[in-house]
């Protein structure tokens, strides 16, 4: 039979193994978010797009934007678009 101070220990070790795994387990509940809109033009991508990195806060990354901004310098990926 356990002593009341054996359980005791037992239950303090518990208590900070739960709160580790909490932890843990609220990092990976924040880990990376990717969320990918994809559409035809007008489809509503750049309406929705602002709105959703405000409610999510994560950054926007708009591939026609960057494509856009490269044929404008004439980079070279721009110039082969």
């Amino acid at each position: 039979r356990l002593e009341d101070s054996s359980v005791e220990v037992l239950l303090r070790e518990l208590s900070l193994v739960n709160a580790a795994l909490r932890e843990e387990q609220e990092r990976a509940a924040s880990a990376r978010r990717i969320l990918i809109l994809f559409g035809p033009p007008g489809a509503g991508k750049g309406t929705h797009a602002p709105r959703i990195v405000e409610k999510l806060s994560i950054p926007q990354l708009s591939t026609g934007d960057m494509l856009r901004a490269a044929v404008a310098a004439k980079t070279e990926v721009g110039v082969r678009a």
